[in-house]
């Protein structure tokens, strides 16, 4: 880099020589501290080289077309990317489409939390489906049988837990 003078409105600025990233034609900038200033010579250039670095994917869960700039674009795990952070929640939730996402205990029996209805608790009949939890009436978790699975809120749970105990 080379420092030298160069006039703008009638007055004389001290500048550096650089060379543009884009067109690499050689230009005259005042001197800056700030970062990422005068690389390029126009922001013409400035524009087309960043819209160089754009790539188009697709959702894996929507199938919509979407675009990132490839400085932002992190890449995961399991090369699946997502248009929002919504559309990667719900694909990777137990409703999702998406298994590459999802982790190793979906799909399992533990999914009898869907299978029940969380409406209303069997013993007191609150019905905020906030406090609703699905509980073993035999105490073996593993056994996830309809007949076997009750819907009882907060306290009623803890109460039956109680009891076994």
């Amino acid at each position: 880099m080379v420092e030298l003078y160069f006039y703008k409105y009638g007055r004389r600025w001290k500048g550096i020589k650089s060379k543009c990233l884009y067109c690499k034609k050689e230009f005259i900038h005042r001197k800056s501290d700030r970062k990422g200033k005068n690389k390029y010579c126009s922001l013409s250039c400035r524009l087309k080289n960043e819209a160089a670095k754009i790539v188009t994917l697709k959702c894996e869960n929507c199938g919509k077309k979407f675009t990132r700039n490839i400085k932002r674009l992190k890449v995961p795990k399991h090369n699946v990317y997502f248009c929002s952070r919504s559309c990667k929640d719900y694909a990777q939730s137990l409703k999702g489409n998406c298994k590459e996402i999802q982790p190793p205990h979906y799909g399992s029996d533990k999914e009898y939390r869907i299978r029940v209805d969380l409406s209303k608790c069997v013993d007191c009949g609150e019905d905020k489906y906030y406090l609703m939890r699905v509980h073993h009436i035999d105490g073996d978790r593993n056994n996830n049988s309809l007949e076997n699975l009750e819907v009882l809120c907060c306290n009623c749970h803890a109460k039956r837990h109680l009891k076994l105990k």
